[in-house]
């Protein structure tokens, strides 16, 4: 049987904290012209079971917990029908579709709702939103996302931590090169596809390098003079000036060799460089 796709999206609910009342909650305004007060969300019920008991708006607003065995009705006797009367109530919110099997009846529920534009999936499944995962991110982020893929790409390697620190170190000198350039040029944003092609075509890292220093560095700011001169003070480098030398080409790859095959095991999964590694659709640019 094929795996069904991952599939997060839908709706899920704030915390207490996030309440209608709450200013500091950012989905205040629209939940407060959709929902009753705060207070009153005690007594109104979410959800009755055959048994009496009810699950009120403001647990619905907490953690609930829903237990039995496969097969017993979980997501369709108790999930869905909260999820709908939430979702007529004017909520928003996050679904973890683990399983990849409630992103559909959840979209039928918002549909039926008259709320199925307000609906973004983001995953593998072909009605999911494509998006840019780096847009936004800032390079401490995206270092944390190189690190983690290296870890992982490495976790049955023989090599040292050092030598995946190093890998992402040239990988971040790259995204930081890719960052100036979008600060340069507004329509130009990394993506995890151009990443993956300069950690593997040295000249292509080289000639972006050299773009950079004759177009967009400026000397009056001190980030980029440090990661130019950084950049510069560097012999085995991927935006350093390409060697020939079979040692120079062997060093850089035993550093980013794992950092390379992560990258593009990303780029070579047509579901995922579709939609986590194109470019982003301005309609749903994502704030991180």
């Amino acid at each position: 049987m094929k795996k069904p796709p991952y599939r997060p999206m839908g709706f899920a609910l704030p915390g207490p904290d996030s309440a209608p009342d709450s200013p500091s909650s950012p989905l205040a305004k629209e939940v407060e012209a959709s929902s009753p007060p705060f207070s009153a969300l005690i007594a109104d019920v979410l959800f009755t079971f055959d048994s009496g008991n009810t699950i009120s708006y403001l647990d619905g607003t907490g953690n609930i917990f829903c237990g039995s065995s496969t097969g017993r009705g979980k997501t369709s006797s108790v999930i869905n029908p909260c999820i709908n009367n939430l979702i007529r109530a004017g909520y928003g919110g996050i679904i973890i579709d683990i399983k990849g099997n409630c992103a559909d009846s959840v979209r039928l529920i918002a549909r039926n709702a008259g709320r199925e534009a307000d609906i973004l999936e983001l995953g593998t499944a072909s009605t999911a939103t494509p998006i840019n995962l780096l847009q936004g991110l800032s390079l401490q982020d995206i270092n944390r996302f190189l690190m983690a893929i290296g870890i992982d790409a490495t976790k049955h390697a023989t090599k040292s931590l050092d030598w995946l620190l190093r890998g992402v170190k040239m990988a971040s000198d790259i995204v930081q090169l890719l960052l100036f350039l979008s600060e340069y040029d507004d329509d130009f944003t990394p993506t995890i596809s151009l990443l993956k092609a300069m950690t593997h075509d040295y000249k292509l890292a080289h000639a972006t390098f050299k773009f950079f220093m004759a177009y967009a560095y400026d000397e009056t700011r001190m980030d980029h003079v440090d990661f130019a001169a950084s950049i510069n003070g560097k012999t085995m480098h991927p935006l350093c000036e390409t060697q020939t030398d079979h040692d120079w080409l062997k060093q850089i790859e035993w550093n980013i060799q794992d950092l390379q095959n992560a990258l593009s095991s990303i780029a070579q999964d047509q579901d995922i460089n579709r939609n986590f590694a194109s470019f982003a659709n301005p309609e749903f640019a994502l704030d991180f």
